[in-house]
């Protein structure tokens, strides 16, 4: 399946607003020149040590094991971010070269570079995400990545059950092997460029604005079942047809 023949995922789109012309976007759009890091009303850490980043990390987001790739001792570590439902979206600079492993995360996790560079290490594959290109991480892999002091990230979280539920739903196959993506998605054109600017990106621009489209729990659902489906037909897995 192709984006172009997701007629329930347009009009849930369009219901929720996400249609608009995006113009007024180009500056998160873009993904450059950007002057502050998204979500800025969300945010919910900060620190300028490595020990500070993990404590921060582990109260409000996941343990991960932080250390810095070279010999300096300061970083300027920020972290935003808010949740829906069973989807939640965070905003993440270490402010210095950085590396940052973990175990399997049991999430879905879409990284989406709007600056620097970020190596990515999941299960067997390797990928240098940047602005383009981004990854998917798999529920049951670990994951290693190195981020560079420019780096900033958005990090599109979806919880594990709601992606199978809509696997399962979508593609009519009993649960086996665990679910496991492509790790590098291309987002400069074609459907990935679609589900991350068509779709992802404006979710975050509206979360900035604090739109009151995100009030309605059946429309919270919705876009969450829309991100889900959406990412499941964009991305190769090993449930792919």
């Amino acid at each position: 399946m192709t984006w172009s023949v997701l007629p329930a995922c347009v009009s849930i789109a369009r219901r929720a607003g996400l249609d608009e012309a995006a113009e007024d976007d180009d500056e998160l759009m873009a993904g450059s020149g950007m002057r502050a890091l998204p979500l800025a009303d969300y945010e919910v850490g900060r620190a300028q040590d490595v020990e500070g980043a993990r404590r921060v990390l582990e109260v409000n987001w996941r343990k991960l094991r932080v250390d810095h790739a070279t010999e300096s001792t300061w970083m300027d570590f920020r972290l935003h971010g808010t949740r829906l439902d069973r989807m939640s979206f965070s905003a993440m600079s270490f402010g210095a070269e950085t590396i940052a492993d973990s175990g399997p995360l049991g999430l879905v996790v879409i990284m989406l570079p709007l600056s620097g560079w970020c190596e990515v290490w999941s299960g067997d594959q390797i990928a240098t995400i940047r602005q383009g290109r981004a990854a998917v991480l798999s529920p049951m892999e670990g994951v290693g990545t190195r981020w560079s002091a420019d780096c900033a990230q958005v990090l599109v979280v979806l919880e594990s059950d709601l992606v199978e539920d809509v696997r399962q739903r979508e593609f009519g196959v009993p649960a086996g092997e665990p679910l496991q993506f492509d790790l590098e998605l291309d987002v400069r054109t074609g459907p990935g460029q679609k589900l991350v600017f068509g779709l992802l990106y404006p979710l975050v621009k509206r979360l900035d604005r604090h739109h009151r489209m995100f009030e309605g729990p059946e429309t919270v659902a919705d876009i969450e079942n829309l991100a889900a489906s959406a990412l499941l037909n964009v991305q190769r897995h090993n449930y792919s047809v």
